[in-house]
């Protein structure tokens, strides 16, 4: 395709912005005439398969060439958008809020750690990895290698950093769809399998960019709308960023004051936005940061769209598009936190269960009596003010205390709508700008792990490029079937996939890449080396952290990593530390062994060329 379908994306963008208002129109007229909710919500849905779908045929390519990297005809905007997209992924639009709500200032660890990945990634990365005109995870790091060791070795890591996150995404489109879509979590994910396959094998990575650059606005309004709505609605300022404080910061702060003052509740039981939840220790907080930052900067689907720019400078300007990007979106997910606990504070903190059902019947909504579960009362799902006196087993005199009010992390973010009060019409928004970031994040793991397999081990043994864009769209058909198999039937923790993603691309990847980049005369054994060290390690200690000897977490068997003097023990994404350490050590000494051998065999030769003269 000599015409790149890319240099329309602007009018793209403006047609595909008025459709998603028109959808919306179109759902607030259903729900008027009395239409039920989910109506409203199914058409959401379907606007964003329909989206998907119009990018794989929009990009639709028989060229390899524009299949992996679009030809290098992508600007630096588009390759921004896309890279943010990747990005907001189920950890970012569907869990963030929920887990600022739970852990305070210890949430901040993953937004800075992911923007300032994107910085590294920008700085370190982009410029080398577009001039090196690489356009897969192999190319990226080995050029010298004729043997295939490297791209076995370079196919194992990125399977064992994107699989994981892959799983992550089909895991938590099956909730959304469960929850709010009323679809069951096994056809949410088949359906997501569906979408996504489409539009890869339409167009590879040229339609998994226009799909992006169409999902991002999408998403910023699924951020914003409900967001400036509930701002209005609390403090008449429709700017969030402007508006929270004065209007739920400080008033969140004065009711912990209150509450503790008067022995209503006890610390440990109220909300405290701007103080550490002590799940985090200082080593464990900066631990985050760092692995999170470095295994962003090394992630290959996010690396790959370097390879679709022109020249350097556009790959180092995307970089910057991408921070932007990234920053809008993520710096407005605690503030959600925020206005939900606000609103619970008003309605429900301190509230007689004689009045829950007069004064806040809409906990109902949200608990017992529907099929969204974001709160609990008293550690119950209720549906009633009886069932809410039998769960908190006290008279209807009882003041609800912080302790008695539990708000579901997950749901938080999807379920601000409802609990804010707002119109019906937002969480089907909210739902559907979920499921275009889950989609927008696992597009790229799925094609990248392809690349991998049909850029490097089946190039050598086809030279036809046509049998090698047949076999990239197959890699792209297993590897997803083979991902939703293991959604569906391996029981996986979200946050030790997420954990274990971001783990092997800083201990294992990041060295590599920085490495190969740095040192131009870096052997490809020394980088082998310094990916398998890492990979081991890592896999290693988040396995055996988690699961223990027995292979059940949480049986009390699971290992403990300590480091004294600094911390108890060493948790999450901060594990890659370890494998980290061990791989920049063993590409020095390995390097060290390569030059002794070199100089070995060189003396005998200079000792022969001496006696002849």
């Amino acid at each position: 395709m000599l015409n790149p379908p890319l240099k329309s994306a602007n009018s793209l963008i403006v047609m595909f912005i008025s459709s998603l208002i028109l959808v919306g129109v179109f759902g607030a007229v259903l729900l008027q005439i009395g239409a039920p909710t989910q109506f409203s919500a199914l058409l959401f849905l379907i606007f964003a398969v329909g989206s998907y779908l119009f990018a794989g045929m929009f990009g639709v390519t028989t060229r390899l060439e524009t299949f992996r990297n679009t030809g290098r005809t992508s600007n630096s905007l588009f390759a921004g958008l896309s890279i943010a997209s990747a990005l907001i992924s189920s950890m970012v639009f569907v869990s963030f809020a929920g887990i600022y709500y739970q852990t305070g200032i210890d949430a901040f660890a993953i937004l800075l750690g992911l923007v300032l990945g994107l910085a590294l990634m920008t700085v370190l990365f982009a410029a080398p990895l577009n001039r090196s005109g690489a356009d897969t995870p192999t190319g990226f790091l080995y050029t010298k290698d004729k043997r295939g060791y490297a791209g076995i070795t370079t196919l194992i890591v990125v399977v064992c950093c994107s699989l994981p996150l892959l799983v992550l995404q089909f895991k938590v489109s099956g909730f959304v769809a469960e929850t709010v879509f009323e679809l069951s979590a096994r056809n949410g994910m088949i359906i997501s399998a569906l979408v996504i396959a489409f539009c890869l094998i339409c167009g590879g990575q040229q339609s998994l960019t226009v799909a992006r650059v169409l999902a991002y606005p999408a998403i910023l309004i699924a951020v914003f709308l409900p967001l400036a709505w509930t701002s209005y609605k609390v403090s008449g300022n429709p700017v969030p960023h402007l508006a929270f404080g004065k209007s739920a910061l400080e008033p969140v702060e004065q009711i912990n004051r209150e509450v503790l003052n008067s022995g209503f509740s006890s610390e440990a039981d109220i909300f405290r936005l701007t103080s550490d939840a002590a799940n985090l220790d200082t080593f464990n907080f900066i631990a985050t940061i760092i692995c999170l930052a470095l295994g962003a900067a090394a992630m290959p689907h996010l690396l790959q769209h370097f390879a679709t720019l022109p020249k350097a400078i556009v790959a180092r300007r995307a970089g910057f598009f991408s921070i932007c990007f990234l920053a809008l979106v993520i710096t407005a997910l605690p503030i959600v936190a925020l206005f939900i606990q606000f609103d619970v504070y008003t309605t429900l903190l301190g509230l007689q269960l004689a009045d829950l059902e007069t004064d806040a019947g809409w906990v109902f909504g949200l608990s017992g009596a529907a099929n969204f579960p974001a709160i609990q009362i008293c550690n119950a799902l209720v549906a009633s003010g009886a069932e809410a006196i039998q769960a908190c087993g006290q008279s209807e005199e009882y003041f609800l205390q912080s302790k008695d009010i539990t708000v579901d992390a997950q749901l938080l973010h999807i379920g601000s709508a409802l609990i804010n009060d707002l119109p019906d019409l937002l969480t089907p928004l909210l739902a559907m700008g979920a499921m275009l970031a889950l989609w927008s994040t696992a597009d790229g793991l799925i094609l990248v792990m392809a690349n991998s397999v049909t850029g490097n081990l089946i190039k050598s043994k086809f030279a036809n490029t046509g049998k090698q864009l047949f076999l990239s769209r197959l890699s792209i058909i297993g590897i997803i079937v083979l991902s939703v198999l293991i959604s569906l039937f391996v029981e996986l923790d979200t946050t030790f996939l997420f954990n274990a993603g971001f783990a092997v691309a800083a201990a294992a990847v990041f060295p590599v890449m920085l490495f190969r980049f740095l040192d131009t005369g870096a052997h490809p054994i020394q980088l082998m080396v310094g990916l398998v060290c890492g990979l081991l390690i890592t896999i290693a200690l988040l396995f055996f952290t988690h699961y223990g000897m027995d292979l059940a977490p949480l049986s009390g068997d699971e290992l403990k990593v300590q480091i004294p003097n600094l911390t108890e023990e060493v948790i999450g994404v901060g594990l890659a530390l370890p494998g980290l350490i061990v791989s920049v050590l063993m590409m020095f000494l390995t390097k060290l062994a390569l030059n002794y051998q070199r100089k070995a065999e060189e003396e005998p030769t200079g000792e022969k060329i001496d006696a002849s003269a």
